[in-house]
This record gives C-alpha cells, sequence and structure tokens, in this order.
C-alpha cells in the first residue's frame, strides 16, 4: 500500500545548481528582497525562477518578461505618469515611451547633482528594458520562440540585474 501512495506523488530532482534559483530567485538574482513597489515583479521573477529549475524554459522566460513588465507598471506610478487607460492595460511600447517622456520632461529641470543622478539612473534602466521587448518579450509572448536552459539562465541573469537596479532607484 505505501508503495502504491509514492507512485501516485510526483517527485522531481532539481540539480544542485539550480536549488537557490528554486528556493528564491530574487534573492539569488538580485541578491535581496525588492522595493515594496516591485512586489509583483518579485513574485514572478521567483515563479520564473522555479521554472526554469524544474527544467520549463520557455516559462521561466515568461515569467521573467512579466515580472519586468510589472516593473514598468511600478515605475510608472513613480514617474507620475498618466494614461488615457489603466497602466496594466498599456503594452511595452506605450509604457517605454511614457517613462522616455517623463525623462525628457525632468531634463529641463535646473540642473542639479541630484536632476544629474536620477537622469543617469532612468536612463540607464531605459536602455535594458526596451532591449528586452525587442530580444526576448515580444518572442515569448506569441509564441515565437522556445527557450532552452542555458539562454533562460542568461536572460534571467540580465533579468535579475536590471530588477536590483530599479530597486534601487525607486
Amino acid at each position: 500500500a505505501l508503495e502504491d501512495k509514492f507512485k501516485a506523488v510526483p517527485i522531481g530532482i532539481i540539480e544542485e545548481r539550480d536549488y537557490l534559483i528554486f528556493n528564491n530567485a530574487t534573492l539569488d538574482l538580485c541578491g535581496g528582497p525588492l522595493h515594496a513597489d516591485l512586489s509583483i515583479s518579485e513574485e514572478e521573477c521567483n515563479l520564473a525562477g522555479r521554472a526554469l529549475a524544474l527544467g520549463l524554459s520557455t516559462a521561466s522566460v515568461s515569467h521573467a518578461m512579466r515580472s519586468v513588465e510589472a516593473s514598468l507598471h511600478a515605475l510608472c506610478r513613480t514617474l507620475g505618469a498618466s494614461f488615457p487607460g489603466t497602466i496594466e492595460l498599456q503594452d511595452w511600447k506605450n509604457l517605454i515611451e511614457k517613462i522616455k517622456s517623463e525623462i525628457d520632461k525632468q531634463e529641463q529641470q535646473a540642473r542639479s547633482p541630484q536632476k544629474a543622478e536620477g537622469l543617469k539612473r532612468l536612463s540607464e534602466l531605459m536602455i535594458p528594458a526596451d532591449g528586452f521587448r525587442l530580444a526576448w518579450r515580444n518572442h515569448v509572448a506569441h509564441a515565437r520562440e522556445k527557450y532552452e536552459g542555458d539562454e533562460a539562465r542568461r536572460i534571467l541573469g540580465y533579468i535579475g540585474e536590471f530588477l536590483k537596479r530599479l530597486s534601487a532607484t525607486l
């Protein structure tokens, strides 16, 4: 009877290198918890890590892109960006254009060390954000591409660094 119960329970094996990313991808990739405004991004990042550890590489990239999208929503809120509808209904291109527009508005303000540092941080974030959209988000969202483990792991590394920097900016 006990043997039958064991047969009915699916068991997965996680490689040692994937234990940390399975357990807490945000800690593994970003070095710790993210800013409170990035709670959805943190949840999606952790789901990306679990998917990767379980061998679901394409699902991992999908969750990673959802993590970035949620972070763009948070950044738009922080910047006070407004849209005709809710932020969550905007596509990436609109989000990125609105953030760039807010950066342009800040650029018109009087010169100061704080302004210069703020513009630098925001601009550094926008470079990878638009790259994520063109390199991976559109491909995974529209089922154009499948991802293998090493490629997904590399993508998650980029996402982790982006989320870490954004978290420090908010």
